[in-house]
């Protein structure tokens, strides 16, 4: 007297706890099956009441779990006497049939057994001609793994399908979490219908149609499917109702100088709660995550970026998810910075004919303007001036010598300015002519400056080899000087020594006059340097300066040879051995035409023509001065 048919129909497990339960009375309960797992946990059961049941099917393993059954009531006369209950009277005859009080349970189906006792019918009339019970095409157990989901104040449809034999008709019923809907009242609608399919097999549909969906249409919903000779059940399926999230807070564009904090809002609601997740220019690696800069506060629903850098500047979303779907609200993060350089510029040099490339790397936000000035005026493109990247690049092609000067570069923003400048050097190639840079000269110093410490050694080696090269000749000359004022002072002791024997020659007679005057005046060159007989012909080539000139040396190398001689033969008799008789002819014919004074200037005069000459060739390499014997017999005729 329950109605609690479906706990038994549907259900597996309600008596799951009651091993120990003996006796369970269900009758007039309006039970129609019993489906297999329907008394699982019933294992010390003794007696159990289905009288007064319109059952018509029972499960051949219904009753399997009954160890103890000692007595069983039913009188059905509503059974399905088909193949599915010929293992009844088998189980019947074979257990506690002489407990058992079911001398009412009849067949209804088929008609040739209509009225009979389950317990007198053969086994092998238990045959499947046709589906009177109904049973499901689509069970929804595919469905019942997930849930389903409804948008709130959307329509839904739910459609169960089932089939049977019967000529009677089938009522479909919907159950919401266990309960019996009233599709009459409230935002629900069922609707059923039917189609026949290979011959005698009546298909029915029935849609549960939900309108407007509301936040208590959220639950469990089961399909049951009913005729005169049964009853089937759907799984059920979950449907929850969804809200879409909607925002309570959206971000607004934000604009922070960099190093400072940027606080981003943004709150969502919906049904589940949405979560909350942050995209910058549509990625989801940004500089702030990466550099755990970023902060987010649930609570306060506040997205913070500490230590603001330019690179964090962008678009950033804000996106709000849940099983409904997601929502999404963008704003723009402006990052204001001062314009910098990104690297200082540095003074060029460039070749005369190539191409000098000037750099002015600008970081800002706002993005800097750049303007260029040389010399403190504008720049303007031509041909060979121009600009790239943004004008951050200065690009000069066939450089002359008027581009060199100073090169400014000023950006600036909103925020401020900046400004630097460089110069920029125009050099002439290697090798090539310095008339076309009268404005430029070249000092040491320059070119240490130019080209470093690699030139300016080799100027200094240069330096110090033609200092020592100098001191060495300083040495060389004075050792000469040196020995050439030695050699004087030996021939004037000499000199001086012979004076007493040349006085006793002044006396000498106009005829030895007239002899000396024949043999000198032979037009030849005295030469007055030593009073030694030398050979000069080995000599005359180390006179030869190389200009020319060789020839005219020679002629005066043998006329020296031959004043040489002649003097040799004049005067060698001087330096004879005392008491030669040659020296003593000599001294007569000197005597007669001149005095020792005489000689004796004649010797100094050669003796200084002598160092002159010999300083000559260690220096200037000149030849040999010579006097001419007519020169020579001037002088003595002065003296």
């Amino acid at each position: 007297h329950n109605q609690i048919s479906w706990t038994i129909e549907d259900s597996s497990g309600s008596f799951d706890g009651l091993q120990r339960l003996k006796t369970l009375g269900l009758a007039f309960n309006h039970i129609k099956a019993i489906p297999k797992r329907a008394f699982t946990g019933l294992t010390n059961l003794e007696v159990l009441d289905l009288h007064d049941n319109p059952i018509a099917a029972i499960h051949d393993q219904s009753f399997s779990y009954f160890n103890r059954l000692q007595e069983l009531r039913l009188n059905s006369t509503h059974l399905i006497c088909d193949c599915t209950l010929k293992w009844l009277p088998i189980w019947l005859n074979t257990s506690i049939r002489r407990h058992l009080n079911i001398t009412d349970a009849k067949c209804k189906h088929p008609k040739r057994l209509l009225n009979q006792s389950v317990l007198v019918v053969n086994s092998d009339e238990f045959v499947c001609e046709d589906h009177l019970k109904p049973y499901l095409i689509d069970d929804f157990k595919q469905k019942a793994e997930k849930p389903l989901s409804a948008l709130k104040g959307d329509n839904m449809t739910l459609s169960c399908r089932a089939a049977s034999s019967s000529p009677m008709p089938m009522h479909f019923q919907w159950r919401k979490d266990n309960h019996i809907m009233n599709t009459s009242v409230g935002n629900l609608f069922l609707e059923t219908t039917a189609s026949v399919r290979n011959g005698n097999i009546t298909e029915y549909t029935g849609n549960l149609l939900l309108s407007d969906i509301r936040d208590e249409n959220e639950g469990r919903y089961q399909c049951i499917a009913t005729n005169n000779f049964g009853t089937v059940y759907t799984h059920k399926i979950k449907i929850n109702v969804h809200v879409m999230p909607s925002f309570t807070k959206t971000p607004s564009n934000v604009t922070v100088k960099v190093g400072n904090t940027a606080r981003l809002e943004c709150a969502a609601s919906g049904q589940p709660m949405p979560e909350i997740s942050w995209q910058k220019d549509g990625g989801d690696n940004f500089p702030a995550a990466m550099e755990r800069r970023m902060h987010v506060m649930p609570s306060d629903d506040v997205f913070f970026i500490v230590e603001v850098k330019v690179s964090d500047m962008g678009l950033y979303t804000c996106t709000a998810t849940n099983d409904a779907g997601s929502q999404t609200s963008s704003t723009f993060l402006n990052v204001l910075e001062v314009p910098t350089f990104v690297r200082p510029m540095s003074d060029k040099e460039a070749i005369v004919g190539e191409t000098a490339v000037i750099e002015c790397m600008a970081s800002g936000s706002p993005k800097p303007t750049l303007l260029w000035s040389k010399d403190g005026g504008p720049i303007i493109a031509t041909e060979r001036h121009f600009f790239t990247a943004d004008n951050q690049l200065l690009i000069i092609v066939k450089t002359k010598a008027s581009d060199e000067g100073e090169y400014s570069c000023e950006m600036s923003n909103i925020l401020g300015t900046a400004k630097e400048s460089i110069f920029l050097a125009i050099t002439q190639p290697i090798g090539s002519s310095d008339d076309n840079r009268p404005e430029e000269s070249f000092s040491l110093n320059t070119l240490f400056e130019e080209n470093g410490k690699t030139i300016g050694i080799i100027v200094i080696a240069v330096c110090i080899c033609i200092v020592f090269t100098s001191f060495v000749w300083v040495i060389i000359i004075y050792n000469t000087r040196k020995r050439n004022d030695s050699f004087g002072h030996n021939r004037t002791d000499e000199d001086d020594s012979n004076s007493s024997e040349l006085d006793s020659m002044r006396g000498l007679t106009s005829r030895h006059r007239h002899v000396m005057s024949k043999d000198l005046t032979s037009n030849v060159f005295l030469q007055i340097n030593s009073d030694e007989t030398v050979s000069l012909n080995s000599g005359s080539s180390a006179k030869d300066s190389g200009t020319g000139d060789s020839a005219r040396r020679q002629s005066h190398d043998a006329m020296d040879d031959t004043v040489d001689y002649e003097e040799n033969q004049v005067l060698s008799p001087l330096f004879a051995p005392n008491g030669s008789s040659q020296r003593r002819d000599t001294r007569a014919v000197l005597h007669k035409g001149l005095s020792m004074d005489q000689i004796s200037a004649k010797r100094k005069v050669k003796r200084r023509d002598s160092e002159a000459k010999s300083v000559d060739k260690c220096t200037t390499f000149s030849p040999i001065k010579s006097y001419s014997v007519n020169d020579m017999l001037t002088v003595v005729t002065d003296v």
